[in-house]
């Protein structure tokens, strides 16, 4: 029996490799995204979107409301936060090497991009003369 049986029935079987997870709220849908930690070069999605329909009660005149419409959040979706919070829990924090690793490398990555933008450009200017 697995640990996270909820999050297991929707489809998320590498738990370990689960950083975070959001939630919000479209129309009548609840949005869970769960985003994962993948290696370079992996062809794994780096993030899962799971939509949940809200459940409706229609309510008669209640206190001069006409129709009033109560919207319930579904109880998979609720299972799977729970799980999603008890997995989050038992992570250790990242430590502050790990964070400012993370940052140089993105700033690294923005280096050679912009670099090649700026040569890419040069060249369309000297392409002009």
């Amino acid at each position: 029996m697995s640990d996270f049986p909820t999050l297991e029935e929707l489809g998320v079987t590498s738990t370990e490799e689960v950083v975070r997870y959001s939630l919000s709220r479209e129309a009548h849908l609840d949005v869970l995204k769960i985003h994962y930690k993948r290696r370079s070069g992996s062809l794994l999605a780096k993030s899962k979107k799971f939509h949940f329909r809200r459940g409706l009660n229609h309510s008669g005149e209640a206190k001069g409301e006409v129709n009033c419409t109560v919207q319930h959040v579904s109880p998979q979706l609720l299972l799977a936060i729970e799980e999603l919070r008890s997995l989050m829990a038992e992570r250790p924090i990242r430590k502050r090497a790990e964070i400012k690793k993370a940052i140089y490398e993105k700033l690294d990555n923005l280096d050679v991009v912009i670099d090649s933008k700026l040569q890419h450009l040069r060249q369309q200017l000297d392409d002009l003369d």
